[in-house]
């Protein structure tokens, strides 16, 4: 908890303006709610694998033990959502997609090396991001006017971001390109909705290319997903330009750390070879560092 409170809180997204929350509330929710507590500490500990490499194995277990026990308390009080327990349940769920994008490429014993995700495991995180919506969804009102009502608080934008500005330009180029395909439909307005939320986020973040990544999977289609899982090449091309995004953040959020990387790895090994002439950019950029 002291690593919690004094070091992992000021990696978060808008840390200085959400200090108090992650500081004082969130532990404070953790000594009334178990499930809270245990996703802090899983969090803490991954942070941790992240600072100490050398160590990883003994703060990956603490981070395996609290995040099972964190995912058992959750699964079980979302079943009955209620205005004294949402905040508890919001505060873990924003911790625990942070675990899942800091996990999700890494090998599943937790060794040093990362390892490609699946498809599924991609989704899965999605799944996660989705799931977290609808819990502010069905409790703002009461969300937006308890503590962490600064969540929600619109911040000044920032110049346009140049790799912002290039994604949209690819996708344009993406739109045209594969208008005529099967499943064109689906995959055109899932361009033209990650375009529009691109722009909104430019006009009311300061961390654009991290809200585009950690909530653009909030409007995905079910159709989207589905092509996605059914690995349709161009669903997962319209993926990897979500990627080369995401790779971005990991120089300001340590749990994005490979994950670009690892995920366009996977589309990589899912693509019909006819259609990789379509990820070169998104290739490039991940290539490059951004």
């Amino acid at each position: 908890m002291h690593h919690f409170t004094a070091t992992t809180w000021l990696s978060f997204p808008r840390a200085e303006t959400l200090r108090h929350i992650w500081q004082v509330e969130v532990p404070k929710l953790g000594l009334e709610y178990p499930f809270v507590m245990h996703q802090v500490l899983a969090v803490a500990a991954l942070h941790l694998v992240f600072l100490h490499p050398d160590g990883h194995q003994r703060y990956a277990h603490h981070a395996f033990r609290h995040q099972t026990e964190a995912l058992a308390g959750i699964r079980q009080s979302i079943t009955n959502i209620t205005k004294e327990n949402c905040e508890a349940i919001f505060a873990a769920s924003c911790l625990l997609l942070i675990s899942a994008f800091a996990t999700s490429s890494r090998s599943k014993d937790w060794l040093e090396q990362a390892q490609t995700p699946t498809i599924r495991d991609i989704v899965d995180v999605f799944s996660l991001i989705r799931g977290m919506y609808e819990i502010h969804s069905c409790s703002q009102n009461y969300l937006h006017r308890g503590k962490f009502a600064p969540f929600f608080e619109a911040q000044s934008a920032l110049p346009p971001s140049s790799v912002l500005e290039e994604t949209r330009q690819q996708l344009g180029s993406l739109w045209i390109s594969i208008s005529s395909c099967s499943n064109s439909g689906v995959i055109c307005r899932e361009i033209d909705v990650l375009l529009h939320w691109i722009q909104h986020c430019e006009a009311t973040t300061t961390d654009p290319e991290l809200r585009v990544t950690m909530t653009w999977p909030i409007y995905m289609s079910t159709e989207y997903i589905s092509l996605l899982i059914s690995r349709d090449s161009a669903a997962l091309i319209l993926l990897a330009h979500y990627c080369a995004v995401a790779r971005t953040t990991e120089a300001s959020a340590w749990y994005m750390k490979n994950w670009g990387r690892t995920a366009l790895r996977a589309i990589s090994e899912s693509l019909d070879p006819a259609w990789e002439p379509y990820i070169q950019w998104p290739r490039a950029m991940i290539s490059d560092g951004c």
